[in-house]
């Protein structure tokens, strides 16, 4: 009844609300189609405001154009009539504006008449709604007092059923706890005569128990009299061997305070050897104490001079490698025109002399500029390079260390698909996933690549350790060429010369990669020169 009541004004409500609905979308779709229009006019407005704008500066400049020629008219009957025809032109461009802003003008009045009809149309719409709910509360209120009544019967139905069933429940109730007592007390009067019986019994059986107890405790008293009498006799035997004992105890005691005066004397004896012994040693080491002082002050005066040997050293040496090279920038430009001149004459002996066909030498170290020379020259000496097998050697150890702080400085350049891989394996699949993706990020393609990052790192991890050569080290420190010593911030400028080296190698043209190539292979040889001559100055600094 309940759930059929509610259904009942289910429908009542949603009723109303269903009509409530139909003018909201009504409301709703006028609303969008208002919209729809607006924005088709908003986009006729703008494509007329554009065309107005360019047909008036297309006019204003041709009307400027005019003024200037007027300047130069000297007719005054011309002049006047080229004013009058530049006045009817600048009438027209501004009667042109002047109807835009009058149709403008007149859009806006039909939006204030629009807006005027959309509040007519939402005050009818809220009177309905208003109607509506009013009409709503007068059949819902009907509804709930008519369903309460309905309800409020059906209760009052159910708890007469509900009396009628629990008065039956409760009479027969009443009938089993009768019938329950008079079994209870007929069990009862049973118990009471069983438990008599059981009683008398129990009493003729204690009796007995007594009897028995009695007797067995008077010969228990009779045994323990006699044990009593033979552990007399065992005390008193003890107690004559306690006695001897003692005095053998005693006899003891006064042989240990003599051995104990003995050992006082020999105590007091060789504690006077031990305080003449410690004298002694206190004497020497204030000996040696002023012997140390003595040489460390020698040994800091040697190493004084050591060190300032050693700076003047370096500072020569940076000015004779400075020197060479500068005295090698100033030749190196001539040699290679003179260089270019022999092959060119070498070609021409081979060709129009011997008649033989030219191949440019396989020997490259001075990386001279043969373009000049003819187009099949070029492409033998390509096939001969492409044979030749790569020479660059790249130490593992570095591009270990190389890749190692590129990996812990520059985690940036990791991707994030890379990390998620990274997840779950060991520490060398890690290593070597972040590897690939730093050489994909900074665009290694070539082993020619990593050698010029290495070169790069080692150049900066080399004037790093001239610095550290320069300090005051203690002597005997030395620094291993081969470890990586670059600043974390000197990181990022690394990579940017990197870059940019790549992109000038990508850049440039056949003639200038061959002078890049040249010029890092120099580099390198020089490079490599000077880390041997240190390697070798810091093993004889090892061996002294």
């Amino acid at each position: 009844t309940i759930k059929e009541s509610k259904g009942h004004l289910e429908r009542q409500k949603r009723t109303t609300w269903d009509e409530v609905s139909r003018i909201r979308i009504e409301a709703d779709d006028l609303e969008n189609k208002r919209r729809q229009k607006e924005d088709k006019r908003r986009v006729d407005r703008y494509q007329m405001i554009r065309n107005e704008t360019i047909q008036s500066s297309t006019k204003n400049e041709a009307a400027q154009i005019k003024w200037d020629d007027l300047l130069s008219l000297e007719n005054c009957e011309e002049l006047f009539e080229k004013i009058q025809e530049q006045k009817r032109e600048c009438m027209d461009i501004i009667e042109t504006k002047q109807k835009l802003i009058e149709e403008f003008i007149e859009e806006l009045k039909e939006k204030d008449a629009f807006y005027v009809k959309s509040l007519a149309k939402q005050e009818e719409d809220i009177d309905k709604i208003i109607e509506l709910m009013r009409k709503q509360y007068t059949t819902m209120r009907d509804e709930y007092a008519t369903q309460l009544q309905v309800i409020e019967d059906a209760f009052l139905a159910e708890r007469a059923e509900l009396l009628n069933a629990n008065r039956q429940e409760i009479d027969e109730l009443f009938k089993r706890h009768r019938e329950l007592e008079e079994k209870y007390n007929y069990d009862r009067l049973a118990m009471e005569e069983a438990n008599a019986d059981e009683l008398e019994n129990k009493r003729e059986d204690d009796a007995n128990n007594l009897q028995r107890t009695k007797v067995s405790v008077e010969n228990n008293l009779q045994a323990l009299e006699t044990y009593m009498e033979e552990m007399k006799a065992v005390y008193q035997l003890n107690l004559e061997k306690l006695s001897y004992n003692v005095k053998i105890l005693q006899e003891r005691a006064s042989e240990n305070e003599t051995t104990i005066s003995d050992l006082t004397r020999r105590k007091r004896n060789l504690k006077t050897s031990y305080l003449n012994l410690n004298a002694k040693v206190e004497k020497k080491e204030e000996e040696f104490m002023r012997a140390n002082a003595a040489l460390t002050d020698k040994f800091k005066k040697m190493s004084k001079a050591f060190n300032e040997l050693r700076k003047k050293f370096r500072h020569f040496e940076k000015a004779d490698t400075q020197r060479f090279n500068e005295i090698w920038a100033m030749n190196e430009a001539e040699v290679k025109d003179l260089a270019s001149k022999v092959l060119k004459c070498d070609k021409i002996i081979y060709e129009q002399q011997l008649g033989l066909q030219w191949a440019p030498p396989e020997d490259s170290s001075l990386n001279i500029d043969i373009g000049s020379v003819s187009e099949h020259s070029s492409k033998v000496k390509e096939d001969s390079v492409s044979k030749q097998p790569s020479t660059i050697q790249v130490s593992m150890g570095k591009i270990k260390q190389v890749f190692s702080l590129l990996v812990s400085e520059c985690s940036f350049l990791l991707e994030d698909k890379v990390r998620d891989q990274c997840i779950g394996k060991s520490e060398k699949e890690q290593f070597t996933l972040k590897i690939d993706s730093i050489r994909k990020t900074l665009g290694i393609e070539t082993m020619d690549d990593v050698q010029t990052l290495i070169n790069l790192f080692y150049d900066q991890s080399s004037n790093r350790r001239d610095e550290l050569y320069e300090s005051d080290l203690e002597p005997g420190d030395s620094i291993d060429p081969d470890i990586l010593i670059v600043h974390p911030d000197s990181v990022i400028e690394i990579l940017n010369e990197f870059n940019e080296v790549k992109n000038e190698r990508k850049g440039g043209g056949s003639v200038n990669k061959g002078n890049e190539a040249s010029a890092l292979s120099m580099k390198s040889m020089s490079a490599n020169t000077e880390k041997e001559r240190r390697a070798k100055i810091l093993e004889d600094e090892k061996k002294h």
